[in-house]
């Protein structure tokens, strides 16, 4: 039992004594892998950098921008671990959004409280602009004589443009009428202007300035081009009826159906005098634009009218009558010679077209084509060619048969020879045209016409 005893106490310490070295080789294991594996991870660095600046070199910093800037010298400043609150007044919002702009910008600021407010003091505000005034009055006095020879200059080009257009003698391809030649004279006298201008805008530093006024004048320009659009184009439309003249002062036009004599060409409307002497006012534009009948441009004008002669009657007969009645007046002229033809095939009649010509200068068309018609009309009468009415079928209801029904027919009359009339062309809407002229007109006898 005691051998037994002790035989297992002997394995025992054997045992202990071979687990105690594996237990240390374990151990040693453990913490030689937890070294190599330290040192395979990286090692989180340390920062040495100690060139962050403090909060009161912020402070110091943005106080000396502030007192650089125009308008920030009020404004305060505080910083405390990189926070940086802002304090003060300023004469307008946008100065307070400088300022944090500005601060924004600094180095070490992390965020920035923005607590300026807007000084609205009377005073406060009035001082800048009163100190800004006499800034330029000095800048201005200072600049005085070099401003009075950019002056002379200017107004030197004008004058000698002006005194260029008053002598300038323009061939007539260029200025075919006085309204033409003024324009063009306007135009040498703004060119001389402008140059002047530019010279002395070069003098006192201003040739920025000069390319803003000239780029706001043609914004300017090109606004109100549409806001007058129909001026302009009256205006345009006027120039272009002045070079290329479709009428002339007094001649009889037909424009949109409006007719009558031309009294004058202004540079927004042709004035016209109807027939019965009203006064017709036409924009330009509108004229330019229209079909225009100008009976005065050639002396020669035909006339024609419509006569009905009975289904009877031989066409041809009343053909060469028409003809050679119209050929015995007095106006109408031989050639090209009168005309006459077969218009149309009535129910009752056959209607006959007669054309004769005349000559304006010398005889009046409405009188001339009055006396024609009478002629006709005369002729056809004594050689007993009817000129049939239209007929009408009557129906009579509950008549007595007894009584008798009369119809009366009117028995031919005596035809009477046409008496001679004053054929002269009337000149009544002609002489008050010639009344109203006061030499404001933009037609001229020596422009081209069309």
């Amino acid at each position: 039992m005691t051998s037994n005893l002790q035989s297992i106490g002997d394995n025992d310490h054997r045992r202990f004594s071979l687990g105690y070295p594996l237990m240390l080789l374990l151990l040693a294991s453990i913490l030689f892998g937890s070294y190599a594996f330290a040192q395979d991870e990286p090692v989180a660095p340390i920062s040495t950098d100690t060139n962050q600046p403090t909060d009161s070199e912020i402070e110091n910093r943005l106080s000396e921008i502030f007192s650089k800037i125009d308008g920030l010298e009020a404004v305060t400043v505080e910083s405390e671990v990189g926070v940086v609150t802002l304090g003060g007044t300023v004469l307008r919002e946008t100065l307070a959004a400088d300022a944090e702009r500005l601060a924004e910008a600094v180095q070490g600021v992390v965020a920035v409280q923005n607590e300026v407010r807007r000084d609205n003091r009377f005073l406060n505000q009035v001082q800048p602009v009163i100190r800004k005034l006499s800034e330029i009055g000095k800048t201005a006095l200072v600049s005085l004589p070099l401003i009075l020879l950019a002056v002379l200059i200017v107004t030197l080009f004008w004058w000698l443009g002006g005194w260029i257009s008053r002598v300038l003698r323009l061939p007539n391809a260029w200025a075919p009428n006085l309204f033409v030649d003024e324009l063009v004279r306007l135009f040498v006298r703004l060119i001389f202007g402008l140059v002047g201008f530019m010279i002395a805008a070069e003098m006192v530093g201003a040739t920025a300035l000069l390319v803003s006024i000239l780029g706001g004048l043609g914004v300017v320009g090109l606004a109100l081009g549409f806001a007058i659009r129909d001026t302009v184009e009256n205006f345009v439309a006027s120039v272009l009826l002045s070079l290329r003249q479709p009428f002339g002062v007094n001649e009889h036009v037909v424009i949109d159906g409006n007719e009558g004599r031309v009294v004058r060409l202004t540079s927004r409307a042709t004035i016209l005098l109807d027939l019965n002497g009203n006064h017709v006012r036409l924009p330009n534009s509108l004229v330019y634009k229209s079909t225009i009948v100008n009976y005065s441009r050639n002396s020669k004008r035909r006339f024609q009218f419509d006569v009905g002669v009975d289904t009877d009657v031989e066409p041809s007969m009343a053909q060469d009558l028409a003809v050679t009645t119209l050929a015995d007046i007095e106006g109408v002229l031989s050639e090209p010679s009168p005309q006459c033809i077969v218009h149309a095939l009535g129910d009752s009649n056959v209607v006959l077209r007669i054309y004769g010509w005349i000559d304006q200068t010398v005889t009046d068309f409405t009188k001339t084509r009055s006396v024609c018609m009478a002629a006709v009309k005369h002729a056809f009468e004594a050689a007993a060619i009817n000129m049939p009415e239209p007929i009408y079928r009557l129906r009579v209801e509950n008549v007595d048969s007894t009584a008798s029904i009369k119809a009366t027919v009117s028995e031919d009359r005596p035809a009477h020879p046409v008496e001679p009339h004053d054929l002269k062309p009337d000149t009544a809407i002609a002489d008050q045209v010639e009344q109203q002229q006061d030499g404001h007109d933009l037609l001229s006898n020596d422009a081209p016409r069309e």
